[in-house]
């Protein structure tokens, strides 16, 4: 049952003692998913930003350092860009 859901049965006014102990019981349950989820958006915010700063990192690398890398080995710096 969602919160949705208990909030319309508690409106129905046929609670009884045992049904409010259950209905807390509930919102205690869906509070605790609430909690983790806001947690796991917040490790994915801040991986994502990790993961933003590392491409920029790896993006200015490349253009600094490729051309010095290809007139010092003759490599071919389209493979270090990921081109084909």
């Amino acid at each position: 049952m969602n919160a949705n859901e208990l909030a319309d049965w508690l409106e129905t006014g046929e609670v009884e003692e045992y049904d409010i102990n259950e209905a807390a019981t509930m919102l205690r349950q869906q509070q605790a998913e609430i909690e983790v989820l806001k947690e796991q958006r917040l490790a994915f915010q801040n991986a994502s930003i990790d993961l933003a700063r590392k491409n920029a990192f790896l993006e200015d690398w490349k253009k600094t350092w490729s051309p010095y890398i290809k007139e010092a080995h003759g490599i071919n710096t389209t493979i270090l860009r990921g081109e084909k």
